[in-house]
Order: structure tokens, then C-alpha cells, then sequence
């Protein structure tokens, strides 16, 4: 289920690295256009690992094609983590990427990786951004009414209640996928969420969104919007996170794996949600679509 490879991302193979130092760009803040982008020019800092990471955290709109970015030297140190959430609004052009990265396992790491990402072919992802945003439109808004609907659920009558949502998870120490539908406030905008998460212990995926044509939130259409996506949603970027007992290195490869058919039900309860520490806009639009 995960990235095709443009380029590799190494975490740390051990939660204390070899090397003694470790340098960190100093809140070191840019802009830049996607049609050309630039690396920035930033200062940093020299400290032990034991008491510093390197974490960047980018915010990509598409639509505008502009990306927004920190780099920053974290601490306390954090163990290294990759974390991906792209919000694609149903009622408007609007999609943006969030990105956070931490590492330890070398010196400017954090440059590194955001070099790297400003060098990919972005007029090829804006294309495809756009192209899966209306993908998603067309499988789940009915644009004759965004009033309530009360037909577009399996499980629960969301009538009076405005659009219907839902939830997948599928985590690499679960043996089945999570699956859940609710019922979402009429005032809230229709938006599709996709994240993905990788650390030392375990990777995830997780689907979450509101709609409101007939049967949008049946496991079958869960399951085929989440083919659609690992399909034909390539980001610029893999990451290869090795488990946290390793002690050597070795070559990355491509990461991929198959969407599990098999599904669960859940009540709608924020234990059964993935938590995605590092990425406080997640949890806000969990807030946001359940409880509102």
C-alpha cells in the first residue's frame, strides 16, 4: 500500500545512533514556488543525538502550488518517524499535503530531505492531485443537494444530520482493517482524508471522510477508493522505516502491500482512531468530523 519510490528516506536503525553529534537546521522557514523550486539557505545547530533530532514539517497546496516548510532542531530528541496527511476538499479545488519528518541518522538530514523533495517533478503531482480530487467528487458528492441525506449510509440514518462519514485504518500489527460509518454535522464542509504513518514499530494508512451519495460509505467503496489511491496516488517521496531491534543497515527497496479485503467493525470512538502525535491537524479534524 505505500509509495512508489522517486527517492529513499533511511530512518535510524536503532533508537540511539552511532554517531556522537548531529547537526539540525535552526528554525530554518521558506517558501517556495513548485514551479521552482529552490532549497533554503539555513543555519545549524550541533548537538548530541541524545539531545537533539532533526524534524522538518512541510505543508504543500496544491491548488496554489506553493509549499510552506520548517526545519527545526527538536528538544528533547524524538525517535525518528515519517507521517503523511493529504486533505482533498469535496466542495472546492482545495487539496493540500502535510508532511513531518524526524530524524537521527546523519547530519543535516532534515536538508537532505527536503532537497530532495523540492528537486521531483511537481507539475506531475499537482496533475495528479487534481485528477484524484475529482475521482474522489465523483464517487461521493451528489452536487444536485448538499442538504441532508439520509439514503447514503449502510448503517446509520444520517437524516436531518447532514452528510455521512467514514473511517479505515489498516495497520501493519493488525491482522484485519478497521471500519467504521457515522453520521457528520450538516455545516461541515465534505473533505476526504488520506494519512499514512511510519515509525520504528509499525506503519499505518488510515481513510477518513464525509459524503453524501447512495451506499458512499459501504466497505466496497472504503475498499475501492483505497485502491484508487495507492494506484494512483505517487508521492514524491518512500520511506523505509526498519524495526526498531535492527543493528545493521542494509539497501532499502520499495516498500509495497496488497489492501486487506477483510473488514471489522467499530463503534466510532477515538480509541479505535489512529493517533498521529506528531500531525495536530489530524486530530483536530477528528474533532471536527465526528463530534461536531
Amino acid at each position: 500500500m505505500f509509495y512508489t519510490v522517486l527517492f529513499f528516506v533511511l530512518l535510524s536503525l536503532t533508537s540511539t545512533p552511532s554517531v556522537d553529534g548531529l547537526l539540525c537546521a535552526k528554525d530554518c522557514r521558506f517558501t517556495a514556488d513548485l514551479k521552482n523550486p529552490t532549497p533554503p539557505t539555513c543555519t545549524y545547530v550541533d548537538l548530541p543525538v541524545s539531545q537533539q533530532s532533526c524534524q522538518v514539517v512541510l505543508t504543500v497546496d496544491y491548488y496554489l502550488g506553493a509549499v510552506n516548510g520548517i526545519m527545526s532542531a527538536k528538544t528533547p530528541a524524538t525517535v525518528p518517524n515519517f507521517d503523511a496527511v493529504t486533505v482533498f476538499s469535496l466542495a472546492s479545488e482545495a487539496t493540500n499535503l502535510t508532511v513531518e519528518f524526524d530524524c537521527t541518522d546523519a547530519d543535516r538530514c532534515d536538508f537532505n530531505f527536503t532537497s530532495d523533495l523540492l528537486k521531483s517533478d511537481w507539475n506531475q503531482f499537482l496533475t495528479q492531485a487534481k485528477n484524484i480530487r475529482q475521482n474522489l467528487v465523483d464517487m461521493l458528492i451528489n452536487p444536485a443537494t448538499l442538504d441532508s441525506n439520509d439514503t447514503c449510509s449502510a448503517g446509520p440514518a444520517c437524516s436531518g444530520k447532514g452528510f455521512c462519514g467514514a473511517v479505515y485504518q489498516v495497520w501493519s500489527d493488525a491482522q484485519k482493517p478497521v471500519y467504521d460509518e457515522y453520521c457528520v454535522n450538516a455545516t461541515n464542509q465534505p473533505i476526504f482524508e488520506w494519512a499514512q504513518a511510519y515509525d520504528q514499530v509499525k506503519t499505518g494508512e488510515l481513510m477518513l471522510y464525509n459524503c453524501n451519495k447512495d451506499g458512499c460509505t459501504t466497505v466496497s467503496m472504503a475498499e475501492n477508493i483505497a485502491r484508487l489511491l495507492n494506484r494512483n496516488y505517487i508521492l514524491p517521496f518512500n520511506v523505509l522505516v526498519p524495526p526498531l531491534t535492527s543493528t545493521t543497515t542494509s539497501t532499502p527497496s520499495s516498500a509495497t502491500t496488497s489492501t486487506p479485503s477483510s473488514t471489522q467493525t467499530s463503534p466510532p470512538s477515538a480509541a479505535n482512531f489512529v493517533r498521529f502525535d506528531n500531525i495536530s491537524m489530524l486530530t483536530f479534524i477528528f474533532t471536527f468530523i465526528i463530534f461536531f
